[in-house]
């Protein structure tokens, strides 16, 4: 299933937030009548999972972002090679300018 960035980045922002909110929201020792909880392991590795969660969706994000880049630059270098070919007579001529002329609205939808 495809995210959108914005969902990305409010996972991002809930997980980090759920690290620093698990080490602070509570105390490290909870005392009773008969015993005395310590919190502090539980908690470090509570937050450590949070910020490992929030750090596979960060490479998520970027690993998506490199592949569109990867994509665009793939589409540029395409035209580019196309653009760089010499017609050799007025029929090539005439093709070479309606590619770019299409080529402008393909470069202007990879942004």
């Amino acid at each position: 299933e495809k995210y959108t960035d914005e969902e990305y980045f409010s996972k991002v922002r809930d997980f980090h937030d759920a690290a620093i909110t698990v080490t602070h929201a509570s105390f490290d020792i909870f005392t009773f009548n008969l015993v005395s909880i310590d919190t502090t392991e539980s908690k470090k590795k509570l937050s450590e999972k949070a910020l490992e969660i929030r750090d596979a969706l960060l490479e998520r994000v970027v690993e998506d972002c490199r592949e569109e880049c990867e994509d665009v630059l793939d589409e540029y270098e395409s035209i580019l090679a196309r653009i760089s070919e010499k017609p050799a007579d007025e029929v090539e001529l005439q093709a070479l300018r309606d590619f770019i002329q299409e080529s402008k609205t393909t470069v202007a939808n990879l942004c």
